[in-house]
Parts: structure tokens; sequence; C-alpha cells
């Protein structure tokens, strides 16, 4: 049985110390989901992956006015909280650029809604406002007092 339970982040009894293996992996998020690190991984997975995917044709549904409201809608929002309010837009806006000039509107939307959210996790973790293990949420008061 594996002590204090309710005060670990993970269920895994590690060999080595368990404060030591929680530091190296907050350490890990640190450094893996800094946002040059990330998107520029992105990067290569559109380059080398995306592009050898099947072109589906637009069908009336994909290409509807609704979906390409709701397309802007989340365009505007990215554009706004990460190209603009953001700490790390001059990174963004290099990535979104090169998007952009390619046509890869849909590219920019997922990766970026991913991303972002990869990010801001990373940040909270690897600082202990959150737990390290995106499996074992327990919301800290800090956290609650943000909601």
């Amino acid at each position: 049985m594996i002590e204090d339970d309710d005060e670990r982040e993970s269920n895994v009894a590690f060999r080595m110390p368990y404060d030591q293996v929680l530091a190296m992996w907050r350490d890990c998020m640190r450094a893996a989901y800094q946002p040059e690190t990330l998107l520029a991984r992105y990067e290569h997975q559109i380059e080398s992956t995306y592009s050898k995917r099947l072109r589906l044709p637009n069908s009336p549904q994909r290409a509807s006015w609704r979906n390409m409201r709701r397309a802007l809608i989340m365009l505007s929002r990215i554009f706004w909280h990460v190209g603009v309010k953001g700490d790390y837009r001059s990174v963004f806006w290099r990535f979104a650029l090169a998007r952009l000039r390619r046509g890869q509107i849909e590219y920019l939307i997922a990766t970026m809604l991913l991303a972002h959210h990869l990010i801001m996790f990373a940040r909270e973790a690897s600082a202990g406002r959150r737990d390290a293990s995106n499996y074992n949420f327990k919301p800290t008061e800090e956290l609650m007092a943000a909601e």
C-alpha cells in the first residue's frame, strides 16, 4: 500500500524517492511544453504527417455557414487570448502566419487549441499549483478561487 494516498499525485510505487520523481516529471513538463518547443513539434507534425493525410472533399455539411461561423469564432478567440493577450504571442504569430500563408486554418485552430491547453497545464503543474498528473486532478484552493 502506498502511504498518504490523498497527498500523492500518483498511485505508482516508484523505486526512486517519490519527491525526486515528481520533481523530475515537473521539470520534464516545463521543458517539453515551452511554447517554442511545442509549436516546433507541431510544425514538424504538420509538415511530415498531416501532409500525407487523405484529403476529403468538402461536403455541404463540412462547408456549412454554421461550421464557418464556429471556425471564425474559435479563430478570433485564439487570436485574442493567445495572439494579443498571451505571453508567448511572438512564437504564436510565427506559427500562425505560416499556417495562414499556406491556407492551413484547420491545422491552426486544431493545434493551437491543444497547444494552449498543454502549455497552461504544464505551467500550472510544474509550478505545483495543480497535480502533475492529468489523471489525478485535485483542485487546489488557489485554482478554486480563480474560478
